[in-house]
């Protein structure tokens, strides 16, 4: 899940690309959630007319282990 400024942004995922996310100019928080990874924040300020690419790597949530049930 990717949120824009604490909302949800529904994208669409090719392989390991995103859809390209339009934003208007100026100053936004990025916020990527995913399961079992560790949660990436980023501050972006946009320029007027400008095009950005992001790069973000998720790494493990190593805190969250998901213990064995035993029954």
């Amino acid at each position: 899940r990717i949120l824009v400024d604490g909302r949800l942004d529904a994208l669409r995922f090719a392989g390991a690309r995103l859809s390209p996310l339009v934003l208007s100019a100026g100053r936004h928080r990025l916020q990527v959630v995913a399961q079992g990874y560790r949660t990436v924040h980023k501050v972006v300020r946009v320029p007027r007319g400008a095009t950005l690419t992001l790069r973000i790597e998720l790494r493990p949530d190593r805190r969250r282990r998901h213990r064995p049930r035993v029954v």
